[in-house]
C-alpha cells in the first residue's frame, strides 16, 4: 500500500487572507449574503458562516483551522540532519535506513519532544516518518554503495590530488602530449552464466531454483577506450587463460 495519504475533503485549504476577504465582504457589503459570498469566492457556506461570527465577536481572531500537521522536526533541524547524512556518505560512512531511524529517535529525545509512543518501544523513528523524510529532501535517496578500501578512501586527499595533477602537468609538458595522445580506460565484469529472474513459487518454500547454464560460470573483462579528444576505441575483452573456451565468443 503507498504511504501517499489522499484527502477526502477540502476543509482547511481555504488561505486566511482569502477567508478575511470573504468575512469583511459579508459585514461591510451592501446585500451581499453569505450565501452569495460562499458561492463566488468558492467557499463552504457554513465554514464562512462561523468565521463571520468569530469576525464578529473579536477583530483580532485568526481565521485559518488551529490545527496543523504533526511534524516531529521542524524545516531548520531537518535540514541539518539531511546535511549530516549527505557528510557521512561524501566520506564513504553513510547511515543506512535504520541506523538514521535510530537516529532520528536519538535526536527526539535529547531534545525531549513529543513523538509516538512506538518510537519508544522500537527505540527509533518509524517507517513512515522515514519515507516523508525522504519525500521532503528529494536531494536524499537510497542507494547502493561501492565497496571503497580504507587505503583508497583515505589516500583521497587534496595534498595528493594536488601532487598528482602538478606531476601529471610536468609529464604532459615535457613529453609535449595532446589530446590525441590522451586515452581513459575502464573495466567492467561480465559473467558467462546469465542473471537468475524472480519467480513466482508456493509461499513458504525453502528453495526455489531456476535452470541456467551452469550454477557458476567465468568472469570475462571488458576494457572501454576513449580519447580525449573523444575518438573510442573498440572494446577489448580480457578472457581467462586457463579456464578458456570458444563459447566465450559466441
Amino acid at each position: 500500500m503507498p504511504r501517499q495519504y489522499k484527502r477526502h475533503t477540502d476543509m482547511g485549504l481555504v488561505p486566511g487572507e482569502a477567508m478575511l476577504e470573504a468575512v469583511e465582504l459579508v459585514i461591510n457589503g451592501e446585500g451581499m449574503s453569505i450565501r452569495k459570498v460562499a458561492k463566488d469566492k468558492g467557499i463552504s457556506k457554513s465554514a464562512l458562516a462561523r468565521y463571520v461570527k468569530k469576525y464578529q465577536a473579536d477583530k483580532n481572531c485568526k481565521l485559518a483551522p488551529n490545527y496543523k500537521h504533526s511534524q516531529i522536526f521542524n524545516p531548520v533541524q531537518e535540514a541539518d540532519l539531511a546535511k549530516y547524512l549527505t557528510k557521512c556518505s561524501q566520506m564513504f560512512h553513510g547511515l543506512t535506513p535504520k541506523n538514521t531511524r535510530k537516529l532520528a529517535y536519538e535526536i527526539a529525545v535529547q531534545n525531549n519532544m513529543r513523538i509516538p509512543e512506538k518510537w519508544h518501544e522500537n527505540q527509533m523513528a518509524g517507517c513512515d516518518w522515514m519515507s516523508g523524510f525522504l519525500k521532503r529532501h528529494s536531494e536524499l535517496s537510497i542507494r547502493n554503495p561501492e565497496a571503497t578500501s580504507l587505503a583508497r578512501a583515505t589516500s583521497f586527499k587534496r595534498h595528493n590530488i594536488n601532487a598528482y595533477f602538478d606531476l601529471l602537468e610536468q609529464t604532459i609538458k615535457d613529453g609535449q602530449f595532446t589530446g590525441r595522445h590522451i586515452f581513459n580506460l575502464d573495466e567492467t565484469g561480465f559473467t558467462t552464466v546469465q542473471k537468475v529472474p524472480k519467480v513466482i513459487a508456493k509461499k513458504g518454500s525453502k528453495q526455489v531454483g531456476q535452470v541456467t547454464s551452469q550454477e557458476r560460470g567465468q568472469l570475462v573483462t571488458v576494457c572501454g577506450i576513449v580519447g580525449a579528444t573523444g575518438i573510442a576505441l573498440p572494446p577489448v575483452f580480457v578472457f581467462p587463460r586457463k579456464n578458456f573456451r570458444d563459447i566465450m565468443l559466441h
